[in-house]
């Protein structure tokens, strides 16, 4: 099994690969689980968004967060969703 600072390093990579070029700050890590079963991780980022469009409200961007789900034994991310956090 992967262990925790690896998968979340292939989470960020992937993160910040599909996210290339948009408008995110402040990129935090939230939540980084291993399933009861030991075959996925979870692992959920927290960013800023601010669209680039000049089309949103004068201040700060909306907090959003996505949970990607990677295969314990190699790492491959299998998905990537939006998450609810209770702030």
């Amino acid at each position: 099994m992967i262990e925790g600072a690896e998968v979340i390093a292939i989470a960020r990579k992937y993160f910040d690969t599909v996210y290339n070029g948009a408008s995110l700050q402040e990129v935090l890590l939230e939540e980084a689980e291993v399933s009861e079963d030991g075959d996925f991780w979870f692992v959920t980022f927290g960013f800023d968004w601010q669209p680039a469009s000049g089309t949103s409200s004068i201040g700060p961007g909306d907090r959003r967060f996505k949970t990607l789900k990677l295969d314990a034994k190699s790492g491959a991310v299998l998905s990537m969703k939006n998450a609810k956090i209770n702030t």
